[in-house]
Order: structure tokens, then C-alpha cells, then sequence
């Protein structure tokens, strides 16, 4: 029972280093709720009906878990350096290990419960309030209902409790294996010099530009996932280690500049640096990483939902659409004539049925050859998706009046191509025209790979080249047939949607019919719960930045504050202090924001590619998001910049010492 007392008396009379920890935790636990509440809402689960959508969000859930660990770790950090002075004349006034290990257990639990408490208590407010907001700015009221869930809050408490424990642990293993001494005079000890500085500031340069080639140079989006968790791991691993060893040798170079080195403020400024060349190294290189997640996050969300019309638009080139892909000629033919018998009995007109066959396959493409072989790996930089369409259905759909001969062919695709002729497995025909994806008789939809569209004269033949085929092959009577109604009856399209996809079903067809309406809501569902994880990241993150910032800039001004006054009392002017304080604020602030419009500019390339997945496919879009994320989080991190820098400043100058 005193031990208890003892927690609650050094609790209650050294708040002002409790606070910020306890802010912190009650903060991420809010966070945690919201991306949780959104994460196991069983109504936005069954309006999506998506595995891949049920993933992001457990990935989402699961990557904002290990954020929140590591943002109380250093939250817990600064907190143990601040109390390990009161520890160390603990055990020197009689009290154990064991009991200050106990009185931290006291400590680290009374925390817990009151972070769950309150951030249950606001979480529900915020995830009721924010999940209304969105779901009203979305327009899908009638397809997600928002209920309170006794399973987010006990998920919560297990989440919690487990980080708490692993925090108390970590205090427990640092009292044990720190001797009295150095608690007593923890705030007062600098960093270690690094060894190795030279080789591993070369490592940490060439891990980074690794990672930054792998964002540049991979240009499949079907791997861009794979490849962006690898080149996101370089590059972290490459920033910390350029911000702890690339910065000691700056730093010594410039100690060892007489020039340099002895002037004022390059002498206070450089002296502070390499004194906590550790701490500043890890808190400026997180912050780096939190600003690069911040923006990239941000864009990601922000587009996505931005472009949600753009996406379906894509998609189709009237408001019904049906595929039916691997049948025969006898099964084209009567699927021809169910569409007429619908389209008469909803009477639409002839003029807005789009209806047309193709032959379509997977290839390799290599310079000006593509080779329909069974073998094309959809991961591999050369694969190609290729349909071969004939002129005619081509004309009659899109309202052109292309002539080709046996030997032509018309070219529509994604990849910049400026060859004369093509080869279709051995047989090379003449490219009379290039044309953009916006082109393609089916739409350009969200290109997630190399695609070519091949108008020819005789598209039987051409595809018999690229496969290498005779006469009696089998994959010559395979066909694709897409169909495409325009009604603007919303009933009449959803009563289309229904018959033909019924048909299909009856038929035994590989395909599917869907509406525009049916499409967009679907996607305006998705996007709706990656835009409840994208806003709670970002703000975590955001709130992550500023903790650090603040609470670093507030520790270390207080670490300074007493030899700042040494140097004044031995001639050290007031303005020369403030001038020094500054251009260190500016050192602190300036790294990050280098190496974070660096890393947004790279990594933003694989993320566009990525997105393609996704049907996102609007480079215009994308960029101008990239603008409003940087831009919202440039008033943040400006905001941030003068709080702490006046903060510091103040601090270091003030004229009597802390006790």
C-alpha cells in the first residue's frame, strides 16, 4: 500500500513530466478507436463485400498497432531519462530496485487505466461524430449504419493493456541494469561517440539510393506492392542511419574547421549536436519518416476519393456493362439475340447497344514483338494483357471510319511505342496509327500492366499469328464478347444488370454484368473506409510529429539551459544565446524537411503505380493532391516550427537555473 501512495505522490507532484506521457497515451488510444471502429463495423464489411478491402483495413488496424507502440516508446523515453534523477535518489535513500520496479508498475498501470478510460470515452464521440461526417459526405447513408460495438472496446483494452505491459517492462529491464550513479546523473550524461561512423554513413547512402532506385525503376504495378514495402524499408533503415553516422562526420569536420568551428554560435550550435548526436539523430529521422507517411498518406486518400468518378468513368463507355469471356461462335450468336429481345422489350434504342467480340490473351512483349505464350508471368516487367479487336466492330462503336488492309493494324495502348511495323509472333504487320488508352473500345479503365489493343482487318488472324497457331486450333473458336446499354433510367439499368447477369448464370458463362450506379457505390463504400484509416493515420501522425518535436525541443532546452548560463556568466551575450538557439532550431527543423521532399518525391512514383490497382489512373489528380497534402502539412509543421523554437529560445535564456 505505500509503494502505491508513493506512485500516486510522485505522480501528483511531478505532473509537468507526467502530462506530456500521459497526453500521449490517451491521444494514440482515441486514434487506435476510431481506426478500430471503422475496422470491425460488420455494416461496412457486408455493404463492400470485398476480401481485399477486409485486409486493408486488418493491415491498417495491424500497421497503426506497431506506430502507436513506437510512438509511447519514445513518449516513455523522454518520460524514464526525466525520471531517472528521482529513481537514482530513491535507491540512494534506502528504497530497492525491486520497490522502485514496483512503484513504476504502480505508475505504468494507473496510466493505462486512465488512457483507456478517457480514450474509449472521446473515441466513441469522435468515431460516432467522424463516421456521421464521412458517411454523409460520401452520400452512403442507406449503405453503412454506424453502431456501438462492445468488441471495439474490448479489443482496445487487450491492445492497450499489452502496450503498457511491454512499456513497463522495458522501465523494469532499464532500473535493473542501471547503476545509481548514472540514474542520478541520467539527464545530465551525452551520447557515446559511434564507431564506425565513415562505413556506415557509406552503407546508410547506398541502402537509401537503393531504395529510391527500386521507386523508380519499377514499372509494373502488380509488383509495385511488394516492391514498396521493400524500398519503404531501405529507406527508413538509410535515413536513420545517414541522420546517426552521416551527420557525426559532418559534424566533426566542421570541429575541425578552425574557420568554422570558433565563431559563437557554430561553437554552441555544433557542440549541442554531438553531445546528443543519438537522440537527435532518432527523433529527427523519425520525424522524417512520420512527415514522408503524413504526405504519402494524405495523397493517397485525399486522390482516391477524389477520384472515384474518374475511376468508374473508366470503366464504362455506357451504364450497363457485360463481359462474357471463353465461348463459341453458337453461344455468341445466342447471346446476340437475348440482347436484342431486352433491349426491345426496355426499348433502347439500336443507337445505344455497344456490342462486339474479341480475341484477348496474356503475351510477352519485348521492343516491337509481342508473343501470346501461355508462359507470360502478369509479375514479370515484360508482360503484356492484348486484345485483338476487327475494324468494323471497332468504327461502329466508337464512331470512326478507319480503312486498314490484311497487313495493317491499328495500335491503342498504354506504353509509348514508335516503331513503324509489329511483330505478332512471326508475322509483322504495319502500324498505321498510335493512339492513347482514352482510345480503347472498352474504356481505359485503371491499366494495371502493359496493354495493347490491336485493330485489325481480320482479328481472327491476327491473334492466330501472335499464338502461332494453325487452322484447327482449338483456341481459335475461344472468343470474349462485351456488351454495353445506355439507359438513364436508373430502374431500367438495375433491371438489366439483373436479367443479364441471370442469364449468364443460367448459360453457365464466365462474366458478369454490372451498372454505373451499382459500380460507383460499390467503390464510394471502399474508398469510404480507406478514408477513415487515411485521416486517422495522418492525424497520429501528425500528433507523433508534433510530440516529438515538442517534447524534444522542450528536454533539450532545459538540458541546456544551465550551460547556457556558464557561458553567460563568462561573457556569453543574451542576443548571442538567442541567436545560437535559433540557428540550432533551424538544423533541427531544415534535415527533416530535405530529405522528406526527397522521399515524397520517389516514393510517390510507386505509390501512383500502386494505385493503378485501384483504378486510379489520373496523374493530373494525383500531383495536384501532392500539392494539398504538402501544403496542409507545411502550415502543421511551420506551426510547430515557431511554438518550439520560441519555446526553446525562452527556455535557454532564462535567467535563473531549474532546481
Amino acid at each position: 500500500m505505500y509503494l502505491i501512495k508513493l506512485a500516486y505522490r510522485n505522480m501528483k507532484s511531478n505532473k509537468g513530466i507526467y502530462r506530456p506521457f500521459i497526453l500521449a497515451g490517451i491521444v494514440s488510444c482515441i486514434i487506435f478507436y476510431v481506426i478500430a471502429f471503422i475496422g470491425m463495423n460488420k455494416s461496412v464489411l457486408e455493404s463492400v463485400s470485398s476480401v481485399t478491402f477486409e485486409k486493408i483495413l486488418k493491415v491498417g488496424t495491424a500497421f497503426s498497432i506497431l506506430i502507436i507502440f513506437f510512438f509511447l516508446y519514445l513518449a516513455n523515453g523522454y518520460l524514464l531519462k526525466n525520471k531517472k534523477k528521482i529513481f537514482g535518489i530513491w535507491n540512494t535513500l534506502g528504497l530497492s530496485k525491486n520497490q522502485i520496479v514496483v512503484v513504476t508498475f504502480w505508475e505504468t498501470l494507473i496510466f493505462c487505466i486512465i488512457t483507456i478510460i478517457i480514450g474509449e470515452v472521446i473515441g466513441t464521440a469522435v468515431s460516432f461524430g467522424l463516421s456521421y461526417g464521412v458517411v454523409d459526405l460520401l452520400g452512403v447513408e442507406e449503405t453503412i449504419s454506424i453502431t456501438f460495438s462492445e468488441r471495439v472496446v474490448k479489443f482496445t483494452v487487450i491492445v492497450f493493456g499489452v502496450l503498457y505491459l511491454a512499456i513497463f517492462i522495458i522501465n523494469a529491464y532499464t532500473i535493473y541494469n542501471t547503476k545509481t550513479i548514472e540514474l542520478i546523473k541520467g539527464k545530465q550524461v551525452g551520447d557515446k561517440e559511434l564507431r564506425g561512423a565513415k562505413t556506415r554513413s557509406i552503407l546508410g547512402v547506398a541502402v537509401l539510393l537503393i531504395g529510391y532506385a527500386i521507386c523508380f525503376f519499377t514499372r509494373s504495378p502488380l509488383s509495385s506492392f511488394t516492391m514498396m514495402i521493400l524500398s519503404a524499408a531501405l529507406i527508413i533503415y538509410g535515413i536513420y542511419t545517414i541522420f546517426e553516422y552521416t551527420s557525426v562526420n559532418i559534424l566533426k569536420k566542421m570541429k575541425n574547421n578552425d574557420r568554422v568551428y570558433y565563431k559563437t554560435d557554430n561553437f554552441i550550435c555544433v557542440s549541442n549536436l554531438l553531445y546528443r548526436i543519438r537522440k537527435n539523430a532518432v527523433g529527427l529521422a523519425t520525424i522524417c519518416v512520420l512527415s514522408t507517411a503524413v504526405i504519402i498518406i494524405l495523397t493517397t486518400t485525399i486522390s482516391l476519393y477524389a477520384g472515384i468518378q474518374d475511376q468508374v468513368s473508366g470503366m464504362f463507355v455506357k451504364d450497363v456493362m457485360a463481359t462474357v469471356i471463353d465461348v463459341n461462335e453458337e453461344d455468341k450468336q445466342a447471346f446476340a439475340g437475348y440482347v436484342d429481345e431486352i433491349i426491345e422489350e426496355h426499348e433502347i434504342s439500336d443507337e445505344n447497344l455497344y456490342f462486339f467480340t474479341h480475341y484477348s490473351s496474356m503475351a510477352k512483349f519485348d521492343e516491337n514483338m509481342i508473343d501470346c505464350d501461355a508462359s507470360a508471368n502478369v509479375l514479370s516487367p515484360d508482360f503484356a494483357y492484348v486484345i485483338f479487336v476487327n475494324v468494323e466492330d471497332y468504327n461502329a462503336v466508337m464512331g470512326k471510319n478507319y480503312v486498314l488492309g490484311q497487313d495493317e493494324v491499328l495500335l491503342i495502348t498504354n506504353k509509348k511505342y514508335n516503331k513503324e511495323t509489329i511483330l505478332l509472333g512471326e508475322d509483322e504487320y504495319k502500324v498505321t496509327e498510335v493512339l492513347p488508352p482514352e482510345r480503347s473500345i472498352e474504356g481505359s479503365g485503371g491499366q494495371i500492366s502493359t496493354a495493347f489493343e490491336i485493330v485489325c482487318a481480320d482479328e481472327r488472324r491476327c491473334y492466330q499469328s501472335a499464338i502461332m497457331a494453325d487452322e484447327n486450333d482449338e483456341r481459335l473458336g475461344i472468343i470474349d464478347i462485351n456488351c454495353y446499354l445506355d439507359s438513364k433510367e436508373e430502374a431500367v439499368q438495375n433491371a438489366l444488370v439483373n436479367e443479364i447477369n441471370h442469364y449468364i448464370n443460367e448459360q453457365g458463362f464466365k462474366g458478369s454484368c454490372n451498372g454505373y450506379r451499382e459500380s460507383f457505390n460499390f467503390y464510394l463504400s471502399f474508398y469510404a473506409g480507406a478514408l477513415f484509416i487515411g485521416i486517422g493515420l495522418s492525424i497520429l501522425f501528425i500528433i507523433m510529429t508534433g510530440y516529438i518535436i515538442y517534447y524534444k525541443q522542450v528536454s533539450d532546452s532545459f538540458e541546456d539551459r544551465d550551460a547556457f548560463l556558464m557561458m553567460e556568466k563568462i561573457g556569453l551575450t543574451h542576443s548571442e544565446i538567442k541567436r545560437s538557439a535559433g540557428k540550432q532550431m533551424v538544423i533541427t527543423f531544415a534535415a527533416p524537411v530535405v530529405f522528406t521532399a526527397v522521399n515524397v518525391m520517389f516514393v510517390s512514383r510507386i505509390v501512383y503505380k500502386f494505385m493503378a490497382i485501384l483504378n486510379m489512373s489520373n496523374l493530373t489528380l494525383f500531383v495536384g493532391c501532392i500539392g494539398i497534402s504538402v501544403l496542409i502539412y507545411a502550415v502543421v509543421y511551420m506551426a510547430l516550427y515557431v511554438i518550439t523554437t520560441h519555446i526553446y529560445t525562452r527556455n535557454v535564456s532564462e535567467k535563473y537555473s531549474a532546481i
